[in-house]
């Protein structure tokens, strides 16, 4: 994440997120990979965070490397991937020892990005070290999510020995929700410790990722529902695209050779 985000949640971020439909995310990934004759090998885990989906890549024997910014949530993640390649690094700015065969961006980190610029270096930063022909899959949370649900609403839950108290802020002319989430930890003593975390997340259009998807030099494969992966909709709440690294005959077409 930019930013270096998720610092004490990190320790509760499991708890809170357990809906979360990882499984059902990897059965549309893996059937995108399939469509798009993909095999592959090596996959990175961009914005990793404590590893869940990392984990169920290698659980289906994938390589992986997950990258992440917080040192929190990778400490968790390695608690997972005792064996796997882990990096603490920015996805606006990485640096990796060789190329990977696809990679994935999911529960809506992108959002973390500040504007365009910053979306199309992570892109570009992707581009570089994709395989020809490889997918790289990320989700968004759209514009219609965060002024139909988020808004300037609170939400609070439980889960064990923790709870959070979350509430937003949604600036529409810029298009920016800032959260700011009261957490609570249960100790041994059994006091509740109280933390504090300020997250900021930027409403992308469709139209301002395809645009950054072709600046990068990716194409744009596809993109789709997050709910039932067909078509977008103007309602639709997360959305999903799959860009793809150009091949070597499509870098010639478009960059003809002068002698």
């Amino acid at each position: 994440m930019p930013g270096g985000v998720y610092g004490s949640f990190a320790q509760v971020y499991d708890r809170f997120m357990s809906g979360t439909p990882y499984k059902k995310w990897f059965a549309f990934i893996k059937r995108l990979w399939a469509e798009n004759a993909q095999s592959p090998g090596l996959v990175l885990d961009l914005a990793c965070g404590t590893g869940t989906f990392t984990k169920i890549l290698a659980d289906e024997d994938y390589d992986v490397i997950g990258l992440d910014a917080s040192p929190d949530m990778l400490a968790a993640a390695r608690q997972k991937l005792p064996g796997a390649l882990l990096t603490c690094q920015d996805m606006r700015r990485f640096e990796l020892y060789g190329t990977v065969d696809a990679a994935v961006c999911l529960c809506d980190s992108v959002n973390y990005l500040r504007g365009e610029d910053e979306l199309t270096a992570m892109l570009a930063c992707v581009n570089n070290y994709l395989n020809p022909g490889g997918l790289f899959v990320f989700d968004i949370k759209t514009v219609f999510k965060f002024e139909s649900m988020f808004g300037d609403n609170t939400f609070a839950d439980a889960a064990g020995d923790a709870a959070y108290i979350w509430s937003n802020r949604y600036d529409g002319a810029a298009r920016v929700n800032t959260y700011k989430v009261d957490f609570f930890v249960r100790r041994e003593s059994g006091l509740y410790e109280r933390f504090t975390e300020i997250h900021r997340q930027k409403a992308f259009t469709v139209g301002e990722v395809t645009a950054a998807i072709e600046k990068s030099g990716l194409a744009l494969a596809g993109c789709y529902d997050g709910n039932g992966f067909g078509a977008v909709t103007e309602k639709s709440k997360r959305v999903f695209f799959a860009a793809r690294e150009k091949t070597k005959s499509e870098y010639s077409r478009k960059f003809p050779l002068s002698f």
